[in-house]
């Protein structure tokens, strides 16, 4: 038996059984290294949207979940109310209308005060609290009321003080104050005994007490014919338009150049109110 030979030349072509060995694989190249963080939150990354579709920026009290659209008017009014928080500071309204408390008002007799049970004082608090009014805004309001009523009540427990105080209004009609109440007075009467007016609402129109009430009055009264107040007796600080002119051309008439400066003073008072009809 012949002795058969093999040649072991595993590199040689074909190899050991004429086969074509396989190529070996060329090294892959690796991944670039991934680049640092810049902060913690590049690390925890963004955060996953609302399942519902609510952006992550509103709350869920303003979300119309029916409607998977943000509550416009809920944001608006929350909006507003916090502007109304802030102008307010923090005072906020009380939680009753009977929480609201009177200012006290030096010298004001108790009779004055209203009871907590009046009526009048009542619907005070209950429509301020509609409208949101704060303690301090209540005081605010009504302190200037409380301390004409406390000086009122001083004046007539001094009859001194009351007079002089009904002095300083006739001074502030002018120099023919006292006419002029007494012209509108007599007008009032006469009023009265033709029956256009019953006593007690002339005596009530009689308890004015200001240069303000009486002007009021005089106009009143030259608009139903009767003869004009002298525009002496106006106060350039509170005179209509109406006023300052007629006063103006009465100046001309009589030459008089006194009255032609008060007529002036209280077109600049008008002007400085901006109270001067449009144009002029």
């Amino acid at each position: 038996m012949s002795e058969v030979i093999t040649t072991d030349m595993p590199n040689a072509p074909g190899g050991v059984f004429g086969t074509t060995p396989a190529a070996t694989d060329a090294p892959a190249e690796s991944a670039p290294a991934p680049a640092a963080p810049e902060s913690l939150f590049d690390v925890a990354g963004d955060a996953a949207p609302p399942a519902d579709g609510r952006p992550e920026w509103l709350p869920e009290q303003f979300w119309d979940e029916a409607a998977k659209a943000p509550k416009v008017e809920a944001l608006a009014k929350s909006w507003a109310d916090l502007r109304t928080r802030i102008a307010r500071r923090g005072d906020d309204p009380p939680a009753s209308a009977d929480d609201y408390r009177l200012p006290e008002a030096e010298a004001l007799p108790e009779a004055l005060r209203p009871a907590p049970d009046d009526p009048v004082w009542k619907a005070v608090r209950e429509n301020a609290l509609k409208a949101g009014v704060t303690q301090k805004q209540l005081e605010a309001i009504v302190s200037p009321y409380l301390r004409h009523l406390a000086e009122q009540a001083r004046a007539q427990a001094d009859p001194a003080a009351q007079r002089a105080a009904y002095e300083a209004e006739l001074a502030r009609l002018g120099p023919t104050g006292r006419q002029v109440v007494a012209e509108v007075g007599a007008w009032l009467k006469g009023l009265e005994a033709r029956g256009i007016l019953t006593a007690e609402e002339v005596r009530e129109i009689r308890g004015i007490s200001t240069a303000e009430g009486v002007r009021a009055l005089a106009k009143l009264r030259a608009m139903t014919g009767e003869k004009p107040v002298p525009v002496e007796a106006l106060d350039p600080q509170a005179m209509s338009y109406a006023d300052a002119r007629r006063m103006m051309r009465e100046a001309i008439e009589k030459k008089d150049q006194r009255l032609g400066e008060q007529a002036a003073r209280a077109l600049q008072e008008l002007a400085a109110r901006g109270a001067l009809p449009p144009g002029l």
